[in-house]
Parts: C-alpha cells; sequence; structure tokens
C-alpha cells in the first residue's frame, strides 16, 4: 500500500524497503500483523493482517491511545495493559520487546484473543530513532490448547490423589490410548480381583463391540453384545437414567428381561455407572455363568474400577479427539494443498476465462485461457493492468459495476468487450463472486467471463427479425382492414348489382311491347311526318334498349361462364354496351370507339368482356385528371386467330414498379377506402378463364394502353339479314303468354305470313311455339307433313337434339334473333318450288 510518510530507514542494521516496492507488497500479504509508526507514534504502515485484526480505526489511532482503545490485557489477563508498557510505545523509547504475550478484548461482550508481539525502534544513519515496528501474531489457538490440557492435568490429577488406594489399578489403565485395549484391562482387573467370568462396556453414546472374557471357549458362545449390556437395553438405560448400580444374581429373576428368552451364556451380572465430573459416559458390565451374588465390597471395587474407567475414557476420548483434530489438520492442510492444485488445473483448462481480485478489486490471477485470449503475460494483466484490454466505450461503465459491488460486496454481472490477442473485441459476460474467509473476512472476488458474441449478434438478428415482424403484423394489420373495407364494399356493390339487374329487368319488360308495336308499325303505309316521328321514337327507344342490355350485362356475374351467351360479335356487343360506357367516363373526358371492319366473334361471354372493358375505362376516367380522350378500339391479329380490343388513354401513366404490381389482387395506388385494388385483378381473371391474355403499355406523363387479346370463335353460322319482301306462307303459332303473342303474331305477318286461327285444319308451312307446347311427336309429326316445314321454339334450352328445320330461341325478348329465324324460315318457304 503506498504511503506518503513511508521512506528507507535502518532496522536492526538493515534497510527497510521503501512502501511503494516489492517491500510493501511482501508486508500487506504477510500472515503476521505488521506496523510501522513514524517518531510520533502515528501509524504510516497498517498491512492487512493486522488491519483486519484491529479493524480500519488502527490507521488513524495514535499508538499511546492503542491499549485503552483496543481492550489490550496483561499476559495473564488480569488487568488493562499500560500505555508506557504497550509493546510500540516501548521501541520508540528505544526499548526492543520480545515475543510479549498481550490479550485483546475491544468490549465486554467479545472474546478475548491473544498476540505475541515483537516490537523494535527504528533508527536513522545517527541512531536517532525515527519511527517503530511491531511485528505480531495470534495465539489464542495455541493459547486455549494449552488452557485445556492444563485443566485436564489438574482435573486428572485430582482424581489420582482421591483414589489414593486405588492408585495401582489407575496406573495399570492410565496409559491406554484407545477404547479397545482400555476394555482388555478392566477385563483383566475384574478378572483378577473379582469372581466374574468377564467384563463388557457399554459407553453413552455408543457400545464397544468387543468382548474379553477369561476362558477362549467363552467368546465363541458370545458373538456378540448380550442384550442387558446393550445401549438400549431396558437394564442399561435406568443405570444411566438413575446413575446407581444394578445386580442381578440370577437373570431368571431379572425385572428388566420383560417377555425376552434370558441370553443361555449369563447366569448373573452387574451394572456401575461410570461417572466423570458429574456426567454418565457409559455402564461397566461385569458377568457370571452361573447364578452369583455379589456383595458390597465387590461392587466398591467394581464402582472404583468404573470410576477410574470413566477417566480414562474421558482421557482416550480427549485424546482420540486431538488426534482426530491432527489429523483433520493435516487433511485439511493436505485438501487445501490439493485444492490449490486442483483449482490451478481447472481453472487452466475450463473453457471459460476465470479472474481473481484483491478486496480492492485489483486483480490478483488470471488463468492460462484467459492469458491466451488477450495474448499478454500474467504481469502485465494484475493491478487494473488488464483493464487496457477492455474497449473504451465500456471501461468507465465496467469499473463504476465493479466499484459498486466491491462497496457492497455482493455478485455483479456485466457484458462487456474485450480485446483479443488479433486485435478483435469479443462480448463477454463477466460474473464475479465475493469470497470470504472462515472467519467473515472479506478475501476479494473470483470470477469468470464467458464469450457472448455470437449470443449477441443473435440477439441483434432477433431483435431486427422481431422488429421486421412487426411491420409485417402491421401491415397485415392494416392489409385486414383494408380487406374489410372492400368486402363492405363488395356488399355495396353487389346491392348495387342485384338493383342494376331488378332495373334492367323492369326497363326490359316495359321496353319489350313498346318495341314490338314500333317494330309492327315499320310495315304499316304511315304518313311521312308520322315515319319521321316513329323513327326519332325508334331511335330513343333503341337507346333505351342498348342501356338496358348493358345494365343486364354488368350486373351479370363475371365469374359465371354461362350467364349469358358463349360467343360475343363486338359490333353488336358495343351497340349495347356503348351507352353504359360513356356514363362511366368522368364529364372532363370524351369517349371513342374505332373497331376494324369484319371482326369475327369472339370465345368469350358478352358480361364478362363488358365487366373488363368497363374496369378499364373507370380506371382510364380515374387516371386522366385533366380533359383527355379515351379509346375503345379492335383489330384482328395478323394471323386472323385472335381479336384485339384495347383502352387507350391520354393520363398519368404507370411506372415501372407499379406497373409490374398492377395485376396483383388488393394493390392500388388511390387512397384506401376510394379503390378496392381487384378491378385488374378481376380483368386479368376474366381474359385468363377465355385463355386469353393481357398487356399493359404505360409511359409516366404519357398514358397507357391495355390490350386484351382474345381467341377467334370458330364455326359460327353467319347471320341472316332481313328482308320484309318474301312470299306469304301460313304460319301456326301456340304461345302461352298474350303479350308474346301479340308480339311474335305481329312480327309473322309483317314478315310474310299469315297467322292461322287455333283449332283449324288448313295446313302450315311454319310452327312458332313456346316450350310448354313443343312436344316432341307433335314436332316431329309437323316437320313429316312436309320437307320445308319450320319450327321455331322460343323460351327452350339448346339441350333439344338438332334439326335443320328446328330453330331454338333461348331469350324469348330477343327482337333481332327473333328476326332472323323468321327471315330465314320465310326464305326456305319462298325456296320451295312446291
Amino acid at each position: 500500500m503506498p504511503n506518503p510518510h513511508a521512506s528507507a530507514v535502518g532496522v536492526s542494521g538493515g534497510v527497510v524497503p521503501d512502501a511503494d516496492g516489492i517491500g510493501a507488497l511482501v508486508f500487506e500479504h504477510m500472515d503476521e500483523g505488521l506496523v510501522v509508526t513514524d517518531r510520533w507514534g502515528r501509524p504510516v504502515v497498517v498491512n492487512r493482517a493486522a488491519e483486519a485484526l484491529l479493524g480500519a480505526a488502527a490507521r488513524d489511532t495514535p499508538v499511546e491511545e492503542w491499549a485503552k482503545s483496543f481492550g489490550f490485557l496483561v499476559h495473564d489477563g488480569s488487568a488493562p495493559c499500560p500505555p508506557a508498557e504497550f509493546p510500540l510505545v516501548s521501541a520508540l523509547r528505544g526499548e526492543p520487546v520480545r515475543e510479549r504475550e498481550l490479550g485483546l478484548r475491544p468490549d465486554d461482550t467479545t472474546e478475548v484473543r491473544w498476540i505475541s508481539a515483537s516490537a523494535q525502534p527504528l533508527l536513522d544513519e545517527n541512531g536517532q530513532t525515527r519511527g517503530a515496528l511491531m511485528v505480531f501474531r495470534d495465539i489464542t489457538t495455541n493459547r486455549r490448547i494449552g488452557e485445556l490440557l492444563d485443566l485436564e492435568q489438574a482435573r486428572l490429577h485430582r482424581h489420582y490423589e482421591r483414589q489414593s488406594a486405588l492408585a495401582g489399578v489407575g496406573l495399570s489403565i492410565a496409559a491406554v490410548d484407545d477404547l479397545r485395549t482400555l476394555l482388555k484391562r478392566i477385563a483383566e482387573l475384574v478378572e483378577q480381583h473379582l469372581p466374574a467370568h468377564g467384563a463388557c462396556m457399554t459407553l453413552a453414546d455408543r457400545e464397544v463391540e468387543a468382548m474379553l472374557v477369561s476362558s477362549p471357549d467363552w467368546h465363541e458362545d458370545m458373538p456378540q453384545t448380550p442384550e442387558p449390556f446393550r445401549l438400549e437395553s431396558a437394564a442399561c438405560r435406568w443405570i444411566i437414567e438413575h446413575r446407581r448400580p444394578l445386580s442381578v444374581a440370577d437373570v431368571a429373576d431379572d425385572p428388566f428381561r420383560g417377555k425376552a428368552t434370558p441370553d443361555p451364556a449369563i447366569a448373573a451380572y452387574a451394572g456401575i455407572p461410570m461417572i466423570d465430573e458429574g456426567e454418565v459416559v457409559g455402564v461397566l458390565f461385569s458377568f457370571h455363568r452361573v447364578p452369583h451374588h455379589l456383595v458390597q465390597e465387590d461392587l466398591d471395587f467394581l464402582a472404583a474400577i468404573a470410576s477410574r474407567a470413566a477417566v480414562a475414557i474421558t482421557k482416550v476420548r480427549l485424546y482420540e479427539r486431538l488426534q482426530s483434530l491432527n489429523a483433520s489438520l493435516k487433511c485439511r492442510t493436505a485438501e487445501l494443498e490439493e485444492n490449490e492444485r486442483r483449482f490451478r488445473m481447472l481453472a487452466d483448462t475450463a473453457p471459460v476465462l476465470i479472474w481473481m481480485a484483491d478486496p480492492k478489486g485489483a486483480g490478483t490471477y488470471f488463468n492460462k485461457r484467459w492469458l491466451d485470449f488477450t495474448g499478454a503475460a500474467m504481469a502485465e494483466q494484475t493491478g487494473d493492468g488488464w483493464l487496457r484490454f477492455v474497449h473504451p466505450d465500456d471501461e468507465t461503465r465496467l469499473r463504476q459495476v465493479r466499484d459498486d459491488a466491491l462497496r457492497a460486496r455482493r455478485l455483479f454481472r456485466i457484458e462487456f468487450r474485450l480485446q483479443r490477442g488479433d486485435g478483435d473485441y469479443r462480448w463477454l459476460l463477466n460474473t464475479g463472486t465475493p469470497r470470504f474467509g472462515a472467519n467473515g473476512l472479506f478475501l476479494g472476488y473470483v470470477g469468470s467471463c464467458i464469450d457472448i458474441t455470437e449470443h449477441r449478434e443473435a440477439q441483434t438478428e432477433l431483435a431486427r427479425h422481431r422488429e421486421h415482424l412487426e411491420l409485417l403484423v402491421g401491415e397485415r394489420t392494416r392489409e385486414l382492414e383494408a380487406s374489410h373495407r372492400q368486402l363492405r364494399r363488395a356488399d355495396r356493390l353487389a346491392s348495387i348489382g342485384t338493383l342494376t339487374a331488378g332495373l334492367g329487368h323492369d326497363m326490359n319488360n316495359v321496353l319489350f311491347p313498346v318495341r314490338c308495336r314500333l317494330d309492327a308499325l315499320r310495315w304499316d303505309a304511315l304518313p311521312a311526318e308520322a315515319a319521321d316521328t316513329l323513327q326519332a321514337v325508334s331511335h330513343a327507344v333503341e337507346y333505351l334498349q342498348q342501356l338496358t342490355d348493358g345494365l343486364r350485362l354488368f350486373a351479370l356475374d363475371p365469374e359465371d361462364a354461362d350467364a349469358s351467351a358463349e360467343h360475343t360479335s363486338v359490333t353488336a356487343w358495343w351497340e349495347q354496351v356503348s351507352p353504359l360506357l360513356m356514363k362511366a367516363v368522368p364529364g372532363h373526358l370524351a369517349l371513342h370507339s374505332r373497331f376494324a371492319s369484319d371482326l369475327p366473334p369472339m370465345r368469350i361471354a358478352p358480361h364478362r368482356l363488358t365487366q373488363a372493358v368497363l374496369n378499364l375505362v373507370v380506371n382510364a376516367g380515374e387516371a386522366t385528371p385533366e380533359r383527355g380522350n379515351i379509346t375503345v378500339w379492335a383489330e384482328t391479329s395478323p394471323d386472323g386467330q385472335w381479336v384485339r380490343i384495347g383502352v387507350t388513354d391520354e393520363g398519368v401513366g404507370m411506372t415501372p414498379d407499379v406497373k409490374v404490381q398492377a395485376f396483383d389482387p388488393f394493390f392500388t395506388t388511390k387512397r384506401r377506402g376510394m379503390s378496392t385494388g381487384l378491378g385488374l385483378s378481376l380483368v386479368h381473371g376474366v381474359v385468363a378463364a377465355s385463355r386469353g391474355t393481357i398487356d399493359v403499355d404505360s409511359t409516366p406523363g404519357k398514358g397507357t394502353t391495355f390490350v386484351l387479346s382474345l381467341p377467334v370463335a370458330t364455326g359460327e353460322a353467319p347471320v341472316p339479314t332481313f328482308d320484309p319482301q318474301l312470299r306469304r306462307g301460313r304460319a301456326r303459332l301456340t304461345v302461352g303468354m298474350p303479350r308474346l303473342r301479340a308480339w311474335i303474331e305481329r312480327l309473322l305477318r309483317n314478315g310474310g305470313f299469315d297467322v292461322l286461327d287455333e283449332g283449324g285444319d288448313a295446313p302450315a308451312t311454319l310452327w312458332l311455339t313456346d316450350a310448354a307446347h313443343a312436344a316432341a311427336e307433335e314436332v316431329d309429326r309437323f316437320l313429316a307433313a312436309r320437307p320445308s316445314n319450320q319450327v321455331i321454339i322460343v323460351g327452350a334450352e339448346k339441350t333439344t337434339p338438332d334439326h335443320p328445320h328446328v330453330t331454338i330461341l333461348e331469350d324469348d325478348g330477343d327482337l333481332a334473333a327473333m328476326r332472323a329465324a323468321i327471315e330465314s324460315a320465310a326464305a326456305t318457304h319462298r325456296s320451295d318450288p312446291t
């Protein structure tokens, strides 16, 4: 311990090393207490052993006050040590002191400890006293052992004096140092002085497992201790409890036998308690093979032997205890040495970094793995030298944790980075555990360090993944919320679809008779003004019919392939849906169409095509914030196998990233709640279901073009043109619905047919009927009557077997199909030469 007052001065002709040097370290760690004072009696050096015995106050208390402050006693402990006779005070007067025994008791509640102190004045080159040095050692244990031995010898001496009459007996067993030999001596005395066959000793805490008798064959008769002599027997317990002798002349009359069978080898016995200083140490038994009554004189002699035996037992036990303590001390010393060797070996081979520190936290030991890890020698790391390998960012925190733990003397854990020999820093988990001596003295710390670099990296990676997972959960949560909004919007759209379907159906019912009557009026001779009015009304009704057809197609489920016809004519389809599409375009935009001539029909249902193009037109309108044009165009591919339908806008266009995700479900660039993100996904699904493809060409700021490539429908029959100048034929009409019947009748008459009355016998060339009246037998009979006869069935499914003269119209409201069927029947009638 560095001390500003320490200096190199003469000590009995020698020199005390400077306190900052190696000598200070030796003084600090020596087992004996060492105190050095200056010339005024002020302590300048108090080593660890001295401070452990005297306390920290020894550093600040002048030596003149030590005798009183620390409770020093004279050598016999009878009185306090006078201050002037204290060794350091004598040494300061120039009087050396050699091996003076002193007692130490700071207060009345503390047990006295004894020291042996030597003091020497410290002289300079001129022989002047510059201070004093005292070295002392704790002799408490040695002094107490001596006192115990003195007490024991005094007690034995008193016993020997009281038993002078039996000195010979006492001497014969006094030299015994083990219980078996003692039993043998006692048995010999009993055999010599009593008419007994043997003796047995039962100690109060154990039973001597040996029977020594006067005849060789006796031992074979009793291989183990007989029942009366056992410690747990009733007789033995009675003797110990009452401290009185017991004599049984005949075991048959033994009051303690109970129901037990007598031992045939024991006929009589006597038991004497062995008492030493008021404590029963056991029972001495003598026994006979035949019944025998001991007289009082025999009992007194046996009692005298028992008394000597009790003293001998106490001595033997004390000797055994001392032997045991000596052996234990040797074993403990050997164990400590072995433990030290094992600790070094285990510490050097342990897969962790192990260190030890003194009570001030300075490093004192580092195992081989630590030294290999840092690549530095032990001398470079003791004290605080090892801290230079700690990462600069962790050193202050590490010192704070260590100092806090030192003050509280508690376990501590800390993670820090330590530099490896190759310069790389590794994360370590450092655990320090306080060490205490047998007397509770704080000895410092022992600790270990585990490399947790991979664990820290895994924790960092886990935190990153946890953060990423939280982001994903947030995104999924937002997507679920968006899905809920989309489902609610889809529910509203379904309601609108239901309303649209009902509206289209009702409008179609209203327009049907109007169209019938207008169509019938076309064949009447009307004035020119009336014809112009009829033409204007017809155009208005035709527009309403197209709007109704568009609404009907829009309301159909795009996932239902059977909701409408399987094939679509682009021109006819555009006439139906163009009014609906125009209504879907914002007012600041214009919708144009450009279709090539002679476009073949496509293999796609009209309602599916309507849904796809309507979504593209709506998207185009939303993507064009300023005035501009939207063009719907169609053309045939060069190989004639595809019809390409495109929607082109002049809007903001799409970036490459947006274009890649455009067809993903729920992807949208619009504000949530304004779009479901399902429009283009629905278009893609419709086109894929028709075995077509969809392409997109877009440039940011210049607009976007979506192109649907749909396969051409093969095997389609050409739609005949309607010619009113037909040779008149006769038609038979059996339709149950009055309104439908009136309309068809008007069409037949205007188409060149006379409608026969029901029930008439005149032959007909055309039979137009509904599915309810089209019995198969009657159809066959009508067709067989004349080779050129025709049958038209309305409102039936196309499951009826095909016949060249049978036409089936699924939709009884399809005006164009009805007119085409009547025109075909008229042409067949006109071509018939008969």
